[in-house]
């Protein structure tokens, strides 16, 4: 059995295929086009035995036209973390760096680890995620902006509530006490109020947009408490296919929310779990603060939690755990009311 890596450049690909105990059968370079791509399939189709399984660091982004030719091709294609990348190269001989070593690395790394995700398709979920990480890339742009044009305020001796500069109104009452004024940070400071009052309309316009989209993808987890559209947009956005998660564990463990064993000898313990993903992590501790300030079950969960001798954030933890498998549950009845759909 053999499988294939891929390390995956803006201007080329190095590709390596090993066999099932990790070594080396043949390699390869092709250029990052079109023409490299077919060139590739075509290379991959006269070895004495197709790889079964592709594995393609950076298969998000510089390898993802690749990765959808290979899967319309019939290979199971996986996308490999950078990270096991980099702890595999430090197993190989030799030192150094280089594009082959990697793509030898990335190989093993398929040959040997089972769970690797699959690269995403282009549909909705992977359209919802694009929109999502522009808008938070804006969102810190603003508020960059925000801070820097507080700092040239306060040296033009212009007074200004915090914040206010979040508001239409605040906005428009600083555009009005910078007007006339003849000094270069007054200048300045009035690029910087038109910069973040054009992010502030593009944030809105995004927001239409993700509203939308969300209604159209038929999903029902805007009816769990906590979750807003924006919200919901950035769970679809990062979860992708819920059926690659065979359990709600593994959904757990995949969004950071499962906590780590960390005992020793007589002690035993858990402790909190920084690994997963990190932006779904985000999305359902936004999900957790909401129930703890409404009456219902994740309220009285947590003062459970609480007043069994938990503290504020180990509460939260494990609220954060149970909503999890809520949210895989809703995820999971989604995705086979939808797929039964075009039967019914």
């Amino acid at each position: 059995m053999l499988v294939c890596g891929i390390d995956a450049h803006a201007a080329s690909f190095a590709v390596c295929v090993v066999d099932q105990l990790g070594a080396e059968v043949t390699r390869v370079r092709v250029p990052n086009s079109p023409a490299g791509n077919t060139r590739l399939l075509g290379w991959l189709a006269e070895l004495t035995e197709v790889p079964t399984r592709v594995g393609i660091e950076g298969g998000g982004n510089w390898g993802l036209r690749l990765a959808w030719s290979l899967t319309e091709a019939g290979l199971d294609v996986r996308e490999v973390p950078g990270h096991y990348t980099a702890r595999e190269r430090r197993r190989l001989r030799g030192g150094g760096r280089s594009d082959p070593r990697d793509a030898l690395a990335i190989a093993r790394v398929v040959a040997r680890e089972q769970g690797l995700p699959p690269i995403r398709r282009d549909d909705i979920n992977r359209q919802l995620k694009l929109i999502v990480d522009y808008r938070r890339t804006l969102l810190v742009e603003r508020t960059r902006t925000i801070n820097r044009l507080y700092r040239d305020l306060a040296m033009l001796e212009i007074h200004t509530p915090p914040g206010a500069l979040r508001h239409r109104r605040g906005l428009t009452n600083t555009a009005k006490a910078l007007r006339g004024d003849p000094r270069p940070q007054a200048e300045i400071a009035r690029r910087r109020l038109a910069r973040i009052t054009a992010i502030t309309t593009e944030v809105t316009d995004l927001d239409r947009t993700l509203t939308t989209m969300v209604r159209s993808c038929g999903t029902t987890i805007t009816g769990l408490l906590g979750i807003s559209t924006i919200n919901a947009a950035r769970i679809l956005g990062e979860v992708g296919d819920i059926t690659r998660f065979p359990t709600r564990d593994a959904f757990a463990a995949a969004n950071g929310t499962a906590p780590i064993p960390a005992s020793s000898g007589n002690t035993t313990r858990m402790r909190l779990s920084r690994q997963g993903n990190r932006r779904l992590n985000h999305a359902i501790h936004h999900m957790a603060l909401t129930p703890i300030r409404h009456p219902g079950p994740g309220r009285e969960y947590y003062q459970r939690r609480r007043a069994s001798g938990d503290g504020t954030l180990h509460a939260l933890r494990a609220l954060k755990r149970r909503l999890s498998n809520v949210l895989y549950r809703q995820l999971l009845a989604d995705a086979g009311r939808l797929q039964e759909a075009p039967q019914g």
